[in-house]
């Protein structure tokens, strides 16, 4: 089902910033009270088996670019009034999307970014996410 995000007021999530995976990569978990995710297997080419798990009680965009990223999770059934947004730009670096992901668990969503190079994300750790406000039109 679809959505124009200018229906929906959208909040920010909490959030956590994470580097001890590596240098290259943040881990930035918004968390979600009350997220199911169920696991799903889709077949790419009808030969290699991808399986992944996606938002049951809820819709997830997930856009990268090569500063930042725009995360949406609309809340369906028990989450109907959960509408979150976060929009950040301005990361140091420019970002490895095919290696970036973004991973569903029970109560909380794992965004890994990686960067193209091995450079730190000191910065963000001591400064924070540049977030972009929403706009409403």
């Amino acid at each position: 089902m679809a959505y124009s995000s200018r229906d929906v007021n959208f909040i920010i999530p909490n959030y956590a910033l994470d580097t001890s995976l590596a240098t290259n990569k943040l881990r930035i978990t918004i968390q979600i009270q009350g997220l199911k995710s169920s696991t799903i297997l889709e077949f790419h080419k009808k030969l290699i088996p991808k399986l992944y798990k996606k938002a049951s009680n809820g819709e997830i965009v997930f856009h990268l670019n090569n500063d930042g990223f725009l995360f949406e999770f609309r809340g369906l059934n028990n989450l109907a009034d959960c509408n979150y947004q976060l929009h950040v730009n301005k990361l140091p670096g420019i970002l490895d999307n095919k290696r970036s992901q973004l991973i569903v668990r029970d109560d909380a969503v794992e965004i890994i970014l990686m960067k193209t190079d091995d450079s730190s994300w000191s910065s963000v750790m001591t400064e924070g996410l540049h977030i972009v406000e929403n706009e409403k039109k």
